[in-house]
């Protein structure tokens, strides 16, 4: 997301001339079936591109709420689930269509990171637009 702060934020002052400042603010999807399931047992529970629990939902919706009135005018997301659920909470508070990178994604390390196909995507996600992701966009060398 970049932000174009007003000067007190974060306590920098307005830059020179006419250039501006440009902040890039990172928010982790909330707590996942995965993390919740994980946390527990340390052991990876085999659940691919897992939905976010009603705990991640009050995370986002606090994390909106917190960067409402903050100047964020773009918003980037992850094509996981946890991360569009996620995203959607926010861009719902803030009124920003999502834009979808797959360059953002985890490292390929769990069946969480196992992603769902863009006409799957698609069709949970109507107002999102998959067109430009590969199939599959997630790292496919997961020998799981």
């Amino acid at each position: 997301m970049a932000v174009a702060p007003p000067s007190s934020y974060l306590g920098l002052e307005t830059p020179p001339n006419k250039l501006r400042w440009e902040i890039m603010l990172l928010i982790r999807h909330g707590q996942s079936e995965f993390n919740a399931a994980f946390t527990l047992t340390r052991v990876d529970p085999g659940i691919p591109d897992p939905e976010i629990t009603a705990a991640a939902r009050a995370q986002a919706l606090a994390a909106a709420q917190d960067l409402a009135g903050r100047g964020v005018s773009r918003l980037v997301a992850s094509p996981y689930s946890r991360s569009l659920q996620t995203a959607a909470s926010i861009a719902e508070v803030l009124r920003l269509p999502i834009e979808i990178d797959p360059r953002v994604r985890e490292r390929a390390a769990f069946h969480c990171d196992i992603g769902t196909p863009p006409g799957q995507l698609a069709r949970r996600f109507p107002d999102i637009d998959f067109s430009s992701l590969e199939d599959p966009w997630w790292h496919d060398h997961l020998a799981l």
